[in-house]
């Protein structure tokens, strides 16, 4: 069993070969199961189809030769096949490959029929796949965005993890304290459940996750009572369409352990000075729609990675900002920062982002002209920035001209009216360009036909001052070279 598990494991190593070399490797599986004979009563190879059938797979067993080893006539194939291999597999020796199931539906059916594994027999069934991780997406230069686990590893996951307990809902949350106790990750989404859970349980010491779909503004009150010193991801989320003023304890910054804090929608408040204290935070996410204040503090944090935030008119105490809180602004060190969404142009400095040699995301809000005809004269930006969104308030009279940022691979244009643009305009790299509540005539659209790298083209509720959209060739010969996407979301004035 060793020795097929070792070649198993080559078949894998050697992937990146081709399919032919990983056949030619499981016919050298063949060969040893034949080698083996001695130890084994019978082996089959099976491979699977991508849209495969549990009927089919039986079938190819049998086909293979285990019908005939295991003493299943060919009568006995074609009526009640399933019981059959079944009943004779039960008491045979056997190894069955299975290349490859892609779906957990189809292996919950094979599970039905094939006996399960005897450790005193020695029986094995076993599943070999091509791509256990796999590619889900790629960035618009080429580089892996995400990836995606096989159905099957992601089963073998989600059953691992209950047995472990490594997550639970509140539906699961309940039960033996000393298990409760050990709690690590959970989700909330009812506020009663949630109450109950925190009063029955005040002693969780293990808590790494917590999630909480509420809408009780006093949730981080009973916060207070807590140990939650390992706590170390926070996710609120509370609803888009009602206001909750929200107290947050002096003790907030007690969770020392705390590296990533999310705050999703309608909530007004202020952020303790305790929150500096957190020396781990890295991520502060806060959606658009909250009103949080933050204390002055957080900007000097030297760990924070990822910073989200609608300052509302507050960043004039920020790090990025001439203002009295920071007189010696062109002194502080370098922080670590790799995104910064959405600061106010009205308080921010782009002369101060020397500072943050690793950011890669950035965001403005009110962007206004003396901005652009600094971004678009001096290469201010990092040079590892990759993605630059940018929110207008008015209709600039400043020409923007990103031809000096070759890293730039995404652009966000964001404009209550229209803008002049032309072919210098954009990164010379440029994969995705999103444009919001833009002006689109017959001029614009010529220009970005001449984009030699745009692979997506989203436009959310633009107007248009013509009712058709000629995505055709020009007399030049550009026509969106490499367009893959294009999305047009709520169109005004737009019939085709």
């Amino acid at each position: 069993m060793r020795h097929i598990q070792s070649y198993v494991d080559n078949a894998k190593a050697k992937e990146v070969g081709g399919d032919s070399r990983v056949k030619t490797l499981l016919k050298d599986i063949q060969e040893l199961a034949g080698s083996l004979s001695d130890q084994f009563e019978c082996f089959g190879l099976v491979y699977v189809s991508q849209q495969p059938r549990a009927g089919e797979i039986l079938l190819g067993i049998a086909k293979l030769g285990i019908a005939k080893q295991v003493g299943l006539t060919k009568k006995k194939r074609k009526e009640n096949l399933e019981d059959n291999l079944r009943s004779l597999l039960k008491i045979k020796r056997y190894v069955i490959l299975l290349d490859d199931i892609w779906d957990v539906e189809i292996w919950d059916d094979l599970k039905l029929v094939l006996p399960e594994c005897d450790s005193k027999v020695g029986s094995r069934i076993i599943i070999m796949s091509r791509n256990l991780i796999q590619l889900a997406k790629r960035t618009y230069n080429g580089r892996i965005s995400s990836c995606r686990i096989h159905d099957l590893l992601h089963r073998l996951c989600v059953d691992l993890a209950k047995e472990s307990n490594f997550f639970h809902t509140e539906h699961n949350a309940f039960g033996d304290p000393g298990n409760v106790a050990r709690l690590r990750r959970i989700t909330f989404y009812s506020d009663n459940v949630m109450d109950e859970f925190f009063r029955s349980n005040p002693k969780l010491e293990k808590l790494r996750v917590l999630f909480c779909f509420t809408e009780n503004p006093s949730i981080f009150s009973p916060m207070v009572h807590f140990d939650f010193k390992l706590l170390q991801t926070l996710v609120v989320v509370m609803p888009q369409n009602s206001e909750a003023v929200v107290t947050f304890p002096s003790k907030f910054g007690n969770m020392t352990y705390l590296c990533y804090l999310r705050l999703e929608g309608y909530i007004c408040g202020k952020l303790p000075n305790s929150i500096v204290k957190l020396t781990r935070l890295e991520t502060i996410d806060i959606d658009q729609n909250s009103m949080i204040q933050l204390p002055s503090g957080v900007w000097e944090a030297k760990q924070l990675r990822h910073f989200c935030y609608i300052d509302n008119g507050q960043a004039s105490n920020s790090c990025f900002s001439t203002s009295s809180f920071y007189p010696n602004m062109y002194s502080l060190p370098p922080n670590n920062l790799q995104t910064l969404m959405w600061i106010s142009d009205k308080f921010f400095e782009l002369r101060l982002l020397h500072r943050s040699i690793n950011l890669r995301k950035l965001g403005i809000v009110g962007v206004s002209d003396s901005t652009i005809k600094i971004l678009s004269t001096f290469s201010l930006v990092p040079k590892a920035l990759e993605v630059l969104k940018l929110m207008f308030f008015s209709d600039p009279s400043e020409q923007i001209n990103f031809s000096s940022y070759p890293n730039i691979v995404k652009l966000h244009l964001h404009v209550f009216g229209s803008m002049s643009l032309n072919s210098e305009a954009f990164p010379p790299n440029l994969g995705k360009l999103t444009l919001v509540n833009f002006m689109v005539d017959r001029y614009v659209l010529a220009v970005l036909k001449t984009l030699p790298k745009l692979r997506k083209l989203k436009m959310v509720f633009c107007k248009y001052n013509e009712e058709k959209m000629d995505l055709s060739g020009e007399v030049n010969g550009y026509s969106f070279l490499q367009l893959e996407v294009l999305h047009i979301h709520y169109p005004d004035g737009l019939c085709k």
